[in-house]
């Protein structure tokens, strides 16, 4: 049962609701994987908007735009969820290491100007024994399960970070031209890319709507989370994966719109 929401969120759903609805029929009929890639790229934004408004987090009008904020704090959501999935508390820092993250990132505005940062070697010395204490009283399936999912998260916050989730949902949409050629085209979208933003926003829909930090993220996780358990030794578990992966593929084309 979905938890108790006002009226802003619960119709935030709704539309998120419909337009993952929308990118998946595009998918399934044979329709266009761009349009279908920035429906569900759009789902996502519109997943945190509503984690904005249910925060009630305080925004600094300089900072980046409104598309490329609401993406960031939905995939900043995914990541904490996670966290709590696995029991993992966020690493607590000292005032001097505080101090020295806040001087080194604090006056920066834009995404491209945090990414390209270094991080402080203090951050790295304070956060990491943390996390791997943490971590390693996970059983060993957890470990391995708990890496594939920290590294598909990596994937879209890296997205987020860098403006190139935001030119995935404008790519799907624009011819855009340079110099006189064109230089992007959403007939260029495959439907590999539209299928992966799409769970994408599937995944962070079943958590705002249900709290469902518990499921896995991402299919590689979900074919992990499937297999029995314990979870074969790597070699044995590698040749299981791909199996599953090539049934996977060989059901998506008998399954995929001819066109």
């Amino acid at each position: 049962m979905a938890f108790e929401r006002n009226s802003v969120t619960t119709a935030i759903i709704q539309n998120c609701r419909r337009l993952l609805h929308d990118s998946n029929l595009l998918l399934m009929s044979g329709g266009s994987p761009g349009a279908a890639v920035s429906l569900a790229v759009l789902a996502f934004e519109e997943i945190g908007k509503a984690q904005h408004y249910e925060l009630s987090i305080e925004r600094e009008k300089k900072t980046i735009g409104w598309h490329q904020y609401r993406q960031i704090l939905s995939c900043y959501v995914l990541f904490l969820s996670l966290m709590e999935k696995y029991g993992v508390q966020l690493p607590k820092l000292s005032p001097s290491t505080r101090a020295t993250v806040e001087a080194r990132w604090g006056q920066l505005k834009k995404a491209e100007e945090i990414v390209s940062a270094p991080v402080p070697q203090e951050f790295y010395e304070e956060t990491f024994p943390q996390m791997q204490e943490q971590l390693q009283r996970l059983s060993e399936d957890q470990k391995i399960v708990s890496s594939v999912e920290l590294r598909w998260i990596r994937k879209i916050f890296e997205a987020a970070l860098t403006g190139e989730m935001e030119r995935t949902r404008q790519r799907g949409m624009y011819v855009d031209i340079a110099d006189g050629k064109i230089s992007s085209d959403p007939a260029g979208v495959s439907r590999e890319v539209a299928y992966f933003w799409l769970r994408v926003s599937e995944r962070a829909l079943r958590l705002l709507e249900f709290g469902d930090f518990e499921g896995p993220y991402g299919d590689l996780a979900a074919l992990l989370e499937a297999l029995p358990k314990p979870l074969p030794e790597r070699a044995e578990l590698i040749r299981t994966l791909n199996d599953a992966l090539s049934k996977l593929k060989d059901d998506a084309a008998a399954t995929a719109p001819r066109t």
